[in-house]
C-alpha cells in the first residue's frame, strides 16, 4: 500500500513540477539558442553515462569512487590556483592538528574518520576565529605573524598532523570495504556528485560576480588586510556585525589573496557534507542512504550555490550542525565532555551571522536538558553559561564598546517588529502558513536568483516517506497502527534532530523567509530524506526499484539545471579554457567592473568616490574611499541625499534608471565631466559645488 501511495504521490509531483523543470532547461536559451540546444543534446548524453557507470561500477570501481571525486577535486583546484590551494590546504591541517589535540585531551576519543575530521576542523577553525579576532583587535595583521601561527602549529602539534592522514586513509579503507555501496542509488549518486563538484570548483576558482561577496564580504577583508586592524569599514554599517568568516577571508587574502578569500568559506561546505554524513549514520542510517542524502542534500541549487560562493552562511551550518552532533555524541556516549564541546563550537556560530538565533534556540534546550541529566546540574549549567559568555559574545561586546546603536541588526529588529507587533494575528498566521508554498513554488522571493524552485524537486517527490512504515515488521502476526509503526522507525537521535529542525523551521519562518537562514534544517530534513528513500528501494521488487532510479535521476537533473543557471556562464567556460585572464572575464561577465577598471586609471590615492548602483566595493581601486548605495531603482533621492555636494571627486552612475537621468538630478547640484560610459555605468568627474 506504500508504495502505491509514494508512486501516485510521485506522479502527481512531476506533473507539478514539470513546468519549472521545462522553464529551467528553456532558459539555457536567453544567451542564444546553440545554449539550450546544446543541453538538450549533452542531457540524453549525461543519462546514458550515469545508468552505465550505475551498471560498470557494480563489480570494483566503486571501490575506487571517493579517491576518484578527491581526485577530480584537488587537481582542478591545483590546476588553476596551486598557491592558494596548497596555503588553504595548510590552514586546514593546522585547524584540524590543534582541534584534534583539544579534543584528545578532553577525552572524546577517536570515533569514526569522520567524526574525527569534522569535529577536530570545528575545534580547530572556531579557536582560529578567536586567534584572527585577538589579532585583529592587536592590530597584527600580517603574512609574517599569520605563517608564524600556522608554523608553530604544525611544528608543535606534528603528531596529530599524522593523525589527520591516518583518518583520511580510514575513510576510504571504509568506503571500499562497504558493499553496499554497490547499489544503483549509490551509483547514480556519484555519479550525479562530479557534475557538482566540476560547478562548485568552477564558482571557487573565477572571480567571484556575487553581490554580498563584492559589497560586504570581501570589501571588509580587504579593509582589514590594508588597515592591518580589525576596525569597522567605513561607509558599511555591515562590518559591525560578527566577521568570523571575514577574519578567515582576511587571513586567505594576506597568504595567496583573493583566490583563498574565496576559497576559505567552501571549505565548511565539505565539511558541513562530511559532518551531515555522520549525522544521518548516527540517526541509523545505512552507508548508501547517508551518500544519497548528502548528494542530494548538498545539491539543492540555493544551497549549492551559498556553499560555493564566499559566503557565511555555510560556516553557521557547519558549526550549528557539529554542536548538534556533540549533542548526538552524547545521547550515544553518555560523556559530558561532548556538550562543552559542543557549547564551544556552537558558540562560534555566533561570530559568523546574527541568524545563529534561530538555530540557537533548540540547541539551547538540548544543551540544557544534557546538563540537567548530570548528577550534580548547577556545575554543569554553569560551566556551559561560561563557556558561552567568552566565545559566543565577543564580536557583540566589540560592537557595543565601538557603537551601541549597531549591536542589533536593523534588519532583524525589523523582522522582530513585524512579526511579534503586527495588529492583524491572522495575516501572521496566513503568513506563516504561507511560507512553505513560497520557498518550494515562488522561490525567487526568497531567494537572489532568476530561480522559481530554488529548493529543487527532491523534498516535495520524497516527502511522503516520512509518513510511510518502510522497515519490515520484525513479527509480521503483531498489528500495529500506521502510527506507531512511522514512529517506531524514527530513532532516538533522529528525534532529537527532527526537533532541532522543528524549532529551528518555527521561528525562522515567524520572522524571515530568506532561504539561506534555513540551510540547517533543510539540510538536515534532505539527508535523513535519503536513507528512506533507500528503505523503499530495498522493500520492493525491481518494478518500484525502477521507478525509485527514475525518481531519484528526475530530482537531481532538476537541481543540475538550477545549479546551472546560477553558477555558470559563457565567459566562465572561457576563462577555464585559458582564452580569458581574471580581468577579461570580469570584463565579459559583470556588467559594474568595466566602470570600476577604468575609475581605477583616474584616481589617486586618497580620493573619494561615489556610486549609485556599481556596488562591486571589492574590485574599486585599493587606496581610495568608495561608498556605493545600492537597492533602489530610482536613485533621485539617493543623489539628493548622499551626493549632491558632498566631497567627492568621482562619481559612478547607472545610465538607465526609473524617475529620470541621475545625471540630470546630479547636474542641479554641481557640474561634472563624463569620463567614461559603456551602457551600464558612466564614470564622472565631479566639480566643486558652487558657493551659494
Amino acid at each position: 500500500m506504500s508504495a502505491v501511495v509514494w508512486l501516485v504521490w510521485f506522479i502527481a509531483a512531476v506533473i507539478l513540477t514539470a513546468g519549472q523543470l521545462r522553464w529551467q532547461i528553456d532558459f539555457f536559451g536567453h544567451p542564444g539558442p546553440a545554449f539550450r540546444a546544446a543541453l538538450l543534446l549533452a542531457l540524453p548524453v549525461l543519462l546514458l553515462l550515469v545508468g552505465l557507470w550505475a551498471w560498470v561500477r557494480r563489480a570494483f570501481l566503486w571501490r575506487y569512487e571517493l579517491r576518484m571525486l578527491a581526485v577530480l577535486a584537488a587537481a582542478t583546484l591545483l590546476f588553476y590556483e596551486p598557491r592558494a590551494t596548497l596555503a588553504c590546504l595548510w590552514i586546514v591541517v593546522a585547524c584540524y592538528a590543534f582541534g584534534h589535540f583539544v579534543k584528545a585531551r578532553a577525552g572524546l576519543g577517536e570515533g569514526a574518520p569522520i567524526e574525527d575530521i569534522a569535529i577536530s576542523a570545528a575545534i580547530g577553525f572556531a579557536t582560529l576565529i578567536v586567534v584572527l579576532f585577538g589579532m585583529g583587535i592587536a592590530g597584527w595583521y600580517y603574512a609574517p605573524v599569520l605563517i608564524g601561527l600556522l608554523a608553530l602549529v604544525s611544528v608543535v602539534f606534528w603528531r596529530h598532523v599524522v593523525a589527520l592522514a591516518t583518518a583520511v586513509r580510514a575513510l576510504d579503507a571504509g568506503w571500499r570495504s562497504a558493499d553496499e555501496l554497490r547499489s544503483p542509488l549509490a551509483g547514480i549518486a556519484i555519479a550525479f556528485s562530479a557534475v557538482f563538484l566540476i560547478s562548485s570548483c568552477m564558482v571557487i576558482l573565477a572571480p567571484s560576480l556575487a553581490y554580498d561577496v563584492l559589497n560586504m564580504h570581501l570589501p571588509s577583508a580587504l579593509f582589514y588586510g590594508r588597515q592591518h586592524v580589525l576596525l569597522p569599514v567605513p561607509d558599511l554599517d555591515y562590518s559591525y556585525y560578527p566577521q568570523g568568516v571575514e577574519a578567515l577571508m582576511t587571513a586567505g587574502l594576506m597568504l595567496a589573496g583573493q583566490p583563498l578569500a574565496q576559497m576559505l568559506p567552501p571549505v565548511f561546505f565539505l565539511l558541513t557534507a562530511l559532518l551531515l554524513f555522520r549525522i544521518i549514520r548516527i540517526c541509523g542510517g545505512s552507508i548508501p542512504g547517508a551518500a544519497l542524502g548528502v548528494v542530494c542534500g548538498t545539491s539543492v541549487p540555493f544551497l549549492h550555490w551559498t556553499g560555493s560562493v564566499a559566503k557565511n552562511d555555510m560556516a553557521m551550518t557547519f558549526f550549528e550542525l557539529a554542536a548538534l552532533y556533540c549533542y548526538l555524541r552524547w545521547r550515544e556516549s553518555g560523556r559530558f565532555a561532548w556538550i562543552p564541546a559542543g557549547v564551544f563550537i556552537g558558540s562560534a556560530a555566533f561570530g559568523v551571522k546574527d541568524v545563529v538565533l534561530f538555530g540557537a534556540i533548540p540547541l539551547t534546550l538540548l544543551f540544557l536538558f544534557a546538563a540537567w541529566r548530570q548528577p550534580r546540574r548547577w556545575p554543569a549549567l554553569a560551566t556551559l553559561v561560561a563557556l558561552f559568555l567568552v566565545f559566543g559574545l565577543f564580536w557583540q561586546v566589540r560592537t557595543w564598546i565601538i557603537a551601541p546603536n549597531q549591536v542589533v541588526p536593523s534588519a532583524a529588529a525589523k523582522s522582530i517588529r513585524g512579526a511579534v507587533l503586527g495588529p492583524d494575528p491572522l495575516r501572521k498566521i496566513q503568513r506563516y502558513l504561507h511560507v512553505g508554498w513560497q520557498i518550494q513554488f515562488e522561490g525567487n522571493r526568497s531567494f537572489e536568483s532568476p530561480l522559481h524552485v530554488p529548493l529543487g524537486a527532491f523534498l516535495i517527490v520524497f516527502a511522503p516517506l516520512w509518513l510511510m512504515p518502510l522497515r519490515r515488521a520484525r513479527d509480521p502476526r503483531v498489528k500495529v497502527s500506521l502510527w506507531r509503526a512511522v514512529v517506531d522507525e524514527i530513532s532516538p537521535a533522529e528525534r532529537a534532530c527532527l526537533l532541532f529542525a522543528f524549532l529551528y523551521l518555527a521561528s525562522w519562518a515567524l520572522f524571515w523567509g530568506v532561504l539561506r537562514y534555513a540551510i540547517p534544517p533543510i539540510l538536515l530534513l534532505c539527508g535523513l530524506t535519503g536513507e528512506r528513500i533507500v528503505r523503499l528501494y530495498g522493500r520492493y521488487g525491481w518494478p518500484l526499484r525502477a521507478v525509485v532510479l527514475g525518481a531519484c535521476t528526475y530530482v537531481l537533473v532538476f537541481a543540475m539545471t538550477g545549479v546551472m543557471i546560477i553558477e555558470l556562464n559563457g565567459p566562465q567556460l572561457l576563462y577555464f579554457a585559458g582564452r580569458l585572464d581574471k580581468a577579461g572575464y570580469l570584463r565579459e561577465a559583470l556588467q559594474t567592473y568595466r566602470s570600476l577598471e577604468f575609475l581605477g586609471t583616474v584616481v589617486v590615492p586618497g580620493d573619494a568616490v561615489a556610486s549609485a548602483g556599481n556596488c562591486s566595493t571589492a574590485y574599486a581601486p585599493g587606496g581610495i574611499r568608495f561608498v556605493a548605495w545600492c537597492g533602489p531603482k530610482d536613485y533621485t533621492a539617493t543623489i539628493q541625499r548622499n551626493i549632491g555636494c558632498k566631497p567627492f571627486q568621482y562619481v559612478v552612475l547607472p545610465d538607465h534608471s526609473q524617475g529620470g537621468s541621475p545625471e540630470a538630478v546630479l547636474r542641479q547640484y554641481r557640474n561634472l565631466t563624463r569620463l567614461f560610459d559603456d551602457s551600464n555605468f558612466s564614470v564622472y568627474r565631479l566639480e566643486s559645488c558652487p558657493a551659494h
